[in-house]
């Protein structure tokens, strides 16, 4: 929603929407581990939807912990998830889309 939101049109937020998913696959952990990555990539990683979602996985899959341990990363997705949605209804409400 937040890119059909700030996009002048529907071809470019197609476009905007690919660029983003491959940058933050890339910066987030989703391709290889983020520790070969340099220590700012790292902290900027962690802005991104993908690294905790990543660090979600792991705390699962792999350190087999529940959900309790869980919770910080689910919280800090819905921190995410709820700013990022407010900044779109902000701007779908502030003007028609694809102006």
């Amino acid at each position: 929603m937040l890119l059909a939101a700030i996009s002048p049109n529907a071809e470019a937020a197609s476009g905007l929407a690919t660029f983003l998913i491959l940058f933050m696959s890339a910066i987030g952990g989703a391709w290889f581990p983020i520790s070969l990555m340099p220590e700012f990539i790292q902290q900027f990683s962690k802005l991104t939807l993908v690294y905790w979602s990543m660090e979600g996985f792991s705390t699962v899959l792999w350190a087999g912990q529940g959900l309790r341990q869980l919770l910080p990363i689910l919280g800090i997705l819905t921190l995410i998830t709820g700013l990022v949605m407010s900044v779109a209804v902000w701007r779908f409400n502030k003007g028609r889309l694809f102006e």
